[in-house]
């Protein structure tokens, strides 16, 4: 299906398009000192904090040429439900635009036919988070009983 949608240099058709309410994603195991991971981080909105993506649709890969860690301008994802309107429209690639409505900057870009990470492996296909304008959060510090503090505070009295 992505093949035949690469060579007549179109999007897949949109019914052919999974999201994760629509299926559930098993993640095959990586080698842990290679793959580029995101361990159990979640990735928000720089500008307005509203959550993008959660350590269960991060895409890992492994790099080529560098070694592993930081150098990675990216970072991959799975197709997300809050994507449904850019990639619905056809395009084979594409901004990514953050689904708040009174944000809407754009936080990074798709392409079906894949983009090269900076650390030179191929994602096919790709959805990417630009680092620069996500924010990485820990999910330890996410759920329903974490108290935000005011910047400068750790929690003790």
């Amino acid at each position: 299906m992505l093949r035949e949608a690469r060579d007549m240099k179109m999007a897949p058709e949109s019914e052919r398009i999974r999201f994760e309410d629509e299926v559930r994603i098993d993640k095959p195991e990586q080698d842990e000192a290679t793959a580029i991971r995101n361990d159990g981080k979640e990735v928000r909105c720089k500008k307005c904090r509203r959550t993008l993506a959660t350590p269960d649709f991060l895409v890992t890969h492994t790099p080529t040429g560098q070694p592993a860690g930081s150098s990675c301008a990216h970072i991959f994802i799975d197709t997300l439900s809050w994507m449904r309107p850019m990639l619905e429209e056809g395009a084979l690639d594409g901004r990514l635009v953050c689904p708040n409505p009174k944000c809407g900057a754009t936080v990074g870009r798709f392409a079906w036919q894949g983009l090269q990470c900076t650390c030179k492996q191929w994602v096919v296909p790709a959805f990417s988070l630009n680092r620069s304008r996500v924010d990485e959060v820990s999910s330890q510090l996410i759920g329903p009983s974490a108290i935000r503090l005011p910047p400068g505070r750790n929690g003790s009295l």
